[in-house]
């Protein structure tokens, strides 16, 4: 299991958010948010073009059908410390990576956080604030 994975872990049972680590080295986690609602994450095990093992943090933010300003995402992009919006399938969705040899545990804690976060406020833009099922 790698490194980001392994501190994803501690820092899901530190918040006390649900979690899955699956056998193909995955991870879901669903984070509370302050807001009181949910966001799930995803981490994804990846190979950086150097060869460095990385994972990617990312949560669906929504359908593209339903973000209907492509333009007002990029916009919005700019101001994301942690993560990019991203469309891929069709999706739109909030992604960050971590070096895996260097990532520490307030670094991985944080960016769940604020990816998750950053996704579902997409969602309540996309859905309204009502809707809280990604």
């Amino acid at each position: 299991m790698s490194n980001v994975i392994n501190l994803a872990v501690q820092a899901a049972a530190l918040k006390g958010w649900a979690q899955q680590v699956y056998g193909n080295g995955e991870m879901r986690v669903e984070i509370g948010l302050p807001s009181g609602r949910t966001q799930m994450i995803q981490l994804t095990p990846a190979t950086d073009a150097d060869g460095d093992v990385a994972v990617f943090i990312w949560s669906l933010a929504g359908d593209m059908r339903a973000a209907g300003d492509p333009a007002g995402l990029l916009r919005w992009h700019t101001q994301l410390t942690y993560g990019h919006v991203v469309i891929h399938e069709e999706q739109v969705k909030v992604m960050h990576a971590l070096h895996d040899a260097s990532a520490t545990l307030p670094e991985v804690s944080k960016t769940l956080l604020c990816v998750g976060s950053a996704a579902d406020q997409i969602e309540q833009g996309a859905y309204g604030a009502g809707s809280d099922t990604l």
